[in-house]
């Protein structure tokens, strides 16, 4: 598993709860700009890093981002701007625009329909039933702006599922978040000139809290996290 974290502070946390969850044989966290995962070697950004993730490039099954929600320019940004430089860049794209957060997300995952051999594969077997997948969680009423990023930078197949904060935000129609998930578009040589992109949504609405004063999470929420598998 691969961790890139661009701010320090983040990436020594990431640190020490990979060594807290007993997974510091299975994780590697890596502090760089996400602009390292794609760019070429004459970039001007630290070289170990980028050495550290190319292994990881072409080869994952899940990419998961929560990349910023605001562009610096917009008219969000143009407001009274977060005094913390973890909360700005945790807020604001600085370095990397979105389209490179879907690019990089890209270049990590697997070449659609490739075979990847597992560590416990038995006889040399191979498994291509899961499709690789990049997730984005991004604010809904900026979805399109998440669809148009992925479309451009190669995983045209978008599928969304919308999140609700409770049972009344569902009632009402006003979901806060969007899940993003976005493959390669399948296709054959034959239907080459006819490959489109796509976008569809799901039935199944998330809720993330049984409560009104938001206490308790919902029995899929407390679900996922017990089958975390954490120490």
């Amino acid at each position: 598993v691969l961790f890139r974290e661009k701010q320090v502070s983040l990436a020594s946390r990431c640190e020490r709860n990979v060594t807290l969850n007993g997974l510091r044989d299975k994780a590697t966290v890596v502090h760089c700009d996400v602009l390292e995962v794609f760019q070429d070697e004459k970039n001007t950004f630290k070289k170990e890093s980028q050495k550290r993730i190319q292994k990881f490039r072409g080869s994952c099954d899940a990419v998961l981002i929560n990349p910023p929600y605001y562009e610096l320019n917009s008219v969000r940004g143009l407001g009274t701007l977060p005094t913390s430089t973890e909360r700005l860049h945790a807020h604001y794209e600085s370095t990397a625009t979105l389209f490179e957060f879907a690019a990089a997300a890209k270049a990590l995952l697997r070449e659609e329909g490739k075979a990847k051999v597992t560590s416990d594969s038995e006889n040399g077997n191979v498994d291509t039933s899961r499709r690789p997948t990049a997730h984005f969680i991004y604010p809904h009423d900026r979805e399109e702006v998440i669809v148009d990023a992925c479309h451009r930078a190669g995983l045209g197949d978008v599928f969304i599922t919308h999140v609700f904060t409770d049972s009344q935000a569902l009632a009402n129609n006003t979901p806060a978040l969007a899940l993003i998930d976005a493959r390669e578009v399948r296709f054959s040589e034959k239907e080459e000139e006819n490959k489109k992109e796509s976008v569809s949504f799901s039935d199944s609405p998330l809720v993330l809290y049984a409560d009104a004063a938001h206490l308790t999470y919902c029995a899929e929420i407390e679900t996922f996290m017990e089958n975390l598998g954490l120490e």
